[in-house]
């Protein structure tokens, strides 16, 4: 037996492209591995990982090395470097060849883990004596390999030929580790809501001919399929163009239209020529369809010469059909693939060549401006929409009109363009030239956005129109805002304070909603809390509580769980305040948080009227001055807790003012219940006797408003004595009852 002592050394930069690891024997029988993980992210492995060394004879299987070893975690210098065990290799003696694999999970075993990687596996010769040298270098570097199989496609989808009206399904079959997702494309722009391992299409037309591809997907990759080519069959003999064996031709065509009609009424066919490989041009005259209806689609024959090209020389030329005055103006055109032949004389080409016995009638105006959009959105957070314009050759005016989700603010347009709210779309131009422009807008979805939302829009250029092409499909972003640092699915503890902080402070954050929602911040914590790594669960409706932990490859059922949960059973939040007020003098509210045992994390907020400030505020609260708000947590725990704090009331506050709260846990919000209202009131203050007999009494509260004095010998009996202005916060009255009774009593109301 051979007996290794192990500890693990990597290098943070090798010079090989994935050098992540050196491990090194030295001229012992005892060998000394070092070796340091590093994860994909960059950090080395840490806190909860754990690294096991497999090792058998050479060509032989390999076993698991006991014990398992955990990683050093004593300072940034020795982070990712496993800690030192002692290891028994059976079955391999001195001079003997052995294999080693190096595997490092996060979990209780590697076999069980979903986040484990391991190295590639190296070969050495088992020392003895001083056998191997001192310097032999086991493995000189290594790298750690994902556990996650990449998709691949078994089965590509078919192309396919349509019959209008029918039902075309497009299949596609992969492998790959779990969850794949799926993304049909047609003509390469996603197609919205077909992302799953078939594509059905109902009731086709020729709006759905096309190339189809799927983007199959995992953690590990993506992969596009091979194109499936959707199309209508040219019926028979539906573009046969033959020339005759003299040098003006006689063009014979029949011409479909792209729903599968034949041309007629209205429609206009031209045959353009030129020599091989040069320049096409118009043959006149051009012709009309036959309209007799065993002739539909017909053009009538005419004589055409193919200008600079003499017999025996090759031409090349495309039928072109439109319906207006003109090919170029024309909305509703078409055109051939073009046809080469060689021209004739005398007998030559004879009367049976057919230069081109069908072809495939295709849309000839094609795109010329294309949408460019971000990856994802994020509610209340401002996005770019680019639109690259390329007009076309020949081109005198054009424009540009883009439709934007229709709740989403419109911000700064490039260009010159303007929104029109009246029709809820952006508009550019018009452009007197064809210069290439690159147009610009900005939209921020609202703080309640969510789903997946699509742009539709119109290019025109000389009045035939385009649709707009490109990214079309955007999609609410999959990570919860505080992950962004880095952005991989996982909310790590500088993520969630930071986030946190945003939140107390009321301060912008880069993605959004924004202002940061309570309900937000509190998911964040429950995420980071109970396993950091997490996903969006698509079976759960509303954020934040979509986002759910993941625990060994699969969604956390606990948190799930969450999403049904009605907010009343998560807990108890009753507020406590004074039934009055006196404008400029404080009062104090209470809020008694009580989370049900159930709950991981929790914070609550208290909206104060505009223009009070909260001080005094309990357990390490703040208050959030931009968005006149007290903050309390978020509590990594769920110990009820009696919140508080103090406010001081404007002294222009009159009338009854309401407060509103919300305590939230795990993501989900319970409004703060019980007394929540409070009114105005005065207080008399310094009551004195002039030596004219008048009353002089200081009111606090309701400077310029009008007061009544009321007065009572019993406390029972009130009755009115005056009624003043209390102008300077002190009031003077007669009361000529004052004299008659021993004791009096005075008490103020506010108009």
């Amino acid at each position: 037996m051979k007996r290794i002592a192990l500890s693990l050394l990597i290098l943070t930069a090798s010079v090989m492209a994935y050098g992540q690891g050196t491990v090194v024997f030295n001229n012992r029988v005892t060998g000394i591995v070092d070796a340091r993980v590093v994860l994909a992210d960059g950090t080395g492995a840490g806190v909860g990982w754990k690294a096991q060394l497999f090792g058998g004879p050479e060509g032989g299987t390999l076993v698991p090395l006991l014990p398992i070893t955990s990683f050093r975690t004593t300072s940034a210098a020795t982070a990712g470097y496993v800690v030192a065990i002692d290891l028994t290799l059976p079955g391999v003696a001195p001079g003997a060849k052995a294999t080693f694999v190096m595997k490092a999970f996060n979990g209780n075993s590697f076999d069980a883990s979903s986040v484990r990687y391991e190295s590639n596996p190296f070969t050495i010769t088992m020392g003895g004596g001083t056998l191997p040298p001192a310097n032999l270098v086991g493995l000189q570097s290594f790298k750690l390999v994902s556990n996650v199989a990449s998709p691949t496609i078994t089965t590509q989808p078919k192309s396919q030929t349509l019959v209008v009206g029918s039902t075309i399904t497009l299949r596609v079959e992969a492998a790959g580790t779990a969850p794949l997702t799926y993304q049909w494309q047609k003509n390469e722009a996603p197609i919205s809501g077909a992302t799953g391992a078939t594509l059905t299409l109902s009731n086709v037309s020729a709006f759905d001919t096309g190339n189809y591809t799927v983007v199959v997907s995992n953690s590990a990759g993506k992969l596009t399929s091979q194109v499936a080519a959707l199309s209508i069959p040219v019926p028979a003999n539906s573009g046969s163009v033959v020339m005759n064996n003299h040098i003006p031709g006689v063009v014979e065509a029949r011409v479909f239209l792209a729903d599968g009609k034949p041309a007629g009424a209205g429609w206009v066919a031209q045959l353009y020529g030129g020599p091989e490989g040069g320049t096409l041009q118009g043959l006149f005259p051009a012709t009309t369809f036959r309209t007799s209806t065993d002739a539909l689609g017909y053009v009538n024959s005419i004589d055409v010469a193919v200008p600079d090209v003499k017999p025996g020389a090759k031409a090349t030329l495309v039928m072109r059909v439109f319906n207006g005055s003109s090919f170029e103006t024309s909305r509703d055109r078409l055109e051939s693939n073009p046809i080469t032949i060689v021209v004739g004389g005398g007998l030559f080409p004879p009367t049976a060549l057919v230069g081109l016995r069908t072809f495939t009638v295709v849309i000839d105006l094609k795109p010329f401006v294309v949408r460019q959009l971000p990856a994802s959105y994020s509610p209340g957070a401002k996005l770019l929409v680019t639109l690259q314009a390329s007009p076309p050759s020949g081109v005198s005016v054009y424009a540009v009109e883009d439709y934007p989700p229709a709740s989403w603010i419109v911000g700064q347009i490039s260009d010159s363009g303007l929104y029109d709210p009246v029709n809820k779309k952006i508009k550019f131009g018009p452009f007197f030239d064809r210069n290439v422009r690159t147009l610009t807008y900005e939209v921020t979805p609202p703080s309640s956005e969510n789903g997946q939302k699509e742009l539709t829009g119109t290019a025109s250029a000389d009045g035939v129109n385009s649709a707009i092409s490109g990214a079309k499909i955007i999609t609410m972003a999959a990570l919860h805002p505080a992950d962004n640092n880095p952005a991989d699915g996982r909310i790590l503890i500088s993520e969630v304070t930071a986030y946190g902080a945003a939140w107390r402070k009321g301060v912008s954050w880069p993605l959004g909603p924004s202002p940061i929602p309570i309900d937000y911040v509190t998911r964040a914590g429950t995420l980071w809390k109970n396993g950091e790594t997490y996903m969006l669960d698509p079976k759960i409706t509303r954020p934040p509580l979509w986002w759910v932990n993941i625990t060994a490859g699969k969604l956390a059922s606990v948190y799930r769980g969450k999403a049904v949960i009605s907010p009343s059973n998560l807990g108890h939040v009753v507020s406590k305040l004074p039934p009055l007020f006196v404008p400029g003098e404080s009062i104090s509210v209470h809020i008694a948080v009580t989370p049900q045992a159930s709950v991981s994390v929790y914070a609550a907020q208290d909206q104060v009227p505009a223009g009070w400030v909260g001080k005094n505020i309990s357990h390490g609260g703040e208050f959030d001055a931009i968005n006149g708000q007290v903050k309390w947590g978020p509590f990594f725990d769920n110990t009820p807790r009696d919140l508080s704090y103090e406010i001081l009331v404007a002294k222009e506050a009159k009338g009854s003012i309401s407060f509103m709260g919300f305590a939230s846990f795990d993501g989900d919000n319970v409004a703060v219940n019980g007394e929540r209202q409070s009114k105005a009131s005065h207080r008399l203050r310094g009551l004195s006797r002039r030596p004219n007999g008048d009353f002089e009494v200081g009111v606090s509260g309701g400077v310029g408003g009008q007061l009544l004095i009321e007065g009572s010998s019993d406390l029972l009996t009130w009755t009115p004595v005056a009624t003043i202005v209390n102008t300077d916060g002190t009031v003077s009255f007669k009361d000529p009852s004052a004299d008659l009774k021993s004791l009096r009593f005075y008490r103020v109301k506010s108009d």
